[in-house]
């Protein structure tokens, strides 16, 4: 059973937010606050938990344990993910970027994914 906290940074790594950018969109000033929150150390009022499942886009009810699984979860790529090391080092990086540099990485990845695209239709 996961604590709201880790049920928070769940989410949040699922979507590939900061902890400063979770911040941000909760109102909180540093990502220390964020930290403490999903470590269980800080609880959360009720407005807040709020907050964070509109940040986060997922229900309340997920947040707060009384749903089980986030729904909409792809959980084919989320255990390819999790059994190659290399791909979870790389995911953990791209999520430590700025959202502009997160951007330009997913352009980039398009960019490729167009490129293989053409070779198929030759």
């Amino acid at each position: 059973m996961f604590s709201v906290g880790e049920r928070i940074k769940e989410a949040r790594l699922m979507r590939g937010f900061t902890q400063q950018e979770l911040a941000d969109k909760v109102g909180y000033k540093t990502k220390q606050a964020i930290a403490a929150i999903e470590a269980g150390r800080r609880d959360l009022s009720q407005s807040k938990v709020k907050r964070f499942a509109e940040a986060l886009n997922v229900p309340i009810a997920y947040i707060m344990g009384w749903e089980e699984k986030e729904p909409d979860r792809d959980k084919s790529i989320v255990k390819y993910v999790d059994v190659n090391p290399r791909l979870m080092e790389y995911v953990r990086k791209i999520a430590s970027l700025t959202a502009k540099k997160q951007e330009q990485i997913y352009s980039y990845i398009d960019f490729l994914d167009d490129k293989e695209g053409e070779k198929d239709d030759d």
